[in-house]
C-alpha cells in the first residue's frame, strides 16, 4: 500500500509540473504579439497565436490544479524525461498551430517547423523573405527558448535543486548555471 501512495505521489508531480509548463508555454506563445505594436497590420494574426496560447494555459492550469500536492518530490532522470517527452510533444503541437493558421502550412510543414523552432536545428520550410513580422518574431523565440533549454528553466526556476533530473532527461550532461556562467563570460571576451 505504501508504495502504491508513493507512485501515485510521484504521477501527481510529472502530471503538475508538465501543467507548469504548459502555462508557461502558453505565456510564451502571447509574446510574439508584442510586433504588433510595431506592425499593426499584422493584428489579423493575432487569433492565431491567441486561441492556441489560452487553450494551453487552461490546459496547463487545469491539469497543475488537479494535481498539484503539498508534498515536494525529489524527481528522478526517469521523471524528468516523461516529463520532457509530454510536454514538449504537447507544446510542439500547440507551437505548430500559428504556422497552420497564420503561413496555411499543412500539419506535417507546421510540426516540422515547430520542431525545427524547438531543437534550435534552424530548419525550415516556410520562405522567411515572404513571411510575416510575427511569424518571424514567433520562429526566433522558439529557437531562443529551445536553446536555452526550455523545460530546464521553467523548472528550474520552479523546483530548484529537486529539478536535477531535466537537466539529463533533455540530453544535456552539463547544469544550467556553470553553463549560464561560461556563456557570458565568452560573451565578456568577445565583447
Amino acid at each position: 500500500m505504501g508504495n502504491e501512495r508513493v507512485t501515485w505521489q510521484r504521477y501527481r508531480a510529472i502530471f503538475s509540473y508538465v501543467g507548469t509548463i504548459f502555462i508557461f508555454s502558453g505565456l510564451l506563445l502571447l509574446t510574439p504579439l508584442v510586433c504588433l505594436l510595431f506592425w499593426p497590420q499584422e493584428v489579423k494574426h493575432a487569433a492565431g497565436f491567441v486561441l492556441p496560447a489560452g487553450i494551453l494555459i487552461i490546459l496547463g492550469f487545469t491539469v497543475w490544479r488537479l494535481f498539484r500536492s503539498s508534498r515536494q518530490m525529489i524527481l528522478n532522470i526517469q521523471d524528468g524525461g516523461i516529463i520532457v517527452v509530454l510536454s514538449w510533444s504537447i507544446v510542439c503541437l500547440f507551437s505548430a498551430w500559428p504556422f497552420m493558421e497564420i503561413q496555411r502550412l499543412d500539419f506535417t510543414q507546421a510540426v516540422f517547423e515547430a520542431v525545427s523552432g524547438w531543437t534550435t536545428t534552424g530548419l525550415s520550410v516556410i520562405d522567411v523573405s515572404k513571411t510575416s513580422h510575427i511569424i518571424l518574431l514567433w520562429r526566433s523565440i522558439m529557437q531562443l527558448a529551445g536553446g536555452a533549454g526550455l523545460a530546464i528553466i521553467m523548472l528550474a526556476a520552479i523546483t530548484g535543486p529537486v529539478g536535477t533530473g531535466f537537466t539529463f532527461a533533455e540530453g544535456r550532461t552539463d547544469q544550467l548555471v556553470p553553463h549560464v556562467r561560461q556563456s557570458a563570460k565568452l560573451a565578456e571576451q568577445q565583447g
